[in-house]
C-alpha cells in the first residue's frame, strides 16, 4: 500500500471529524484505504465503472456529544 495514499486518507477522515453534523459522501475503490479514514459509515452503494468496482460510502458526522 502506498503510503502518500494512505497518508491522504487519513488526514481526509481528520478533516472530516471537524464538521460534526455534516453528511459526507466519499468515491472509493479500495476498501482497505477506506479504513483509514478512521470513520463508520451509514451507507454504501456498489458501483461499477467500466471495468472498475468502487462504491459511493456514505458519513453521517456526528455532532460531539451525540
Amino acid at each position: 500500500m502506498d503510503d502518500d495514499a494512505t497518508a491522504s486518507w487519513r488526514a481526509l477522515g481528520t478533516y472530516l471529524r471537524r464538521c460534526p453534523g455534516a453528511t459526507a459522501f466519499v468515491l472509493s475503490g479500495d476498501r482497505i484505504l477506506t479504513r483509514h479514514l478512521g470513520l463508520r459509515s451509514s451507507r454504501r452503494w456498489p458501483i461499477k465503472i467500466a471495468r472498475f468496482d468502487a462504491r459511493w460510502i456514505r458519513y453521517e458526522l456526528r455532532r460531539k456529544g451525540g
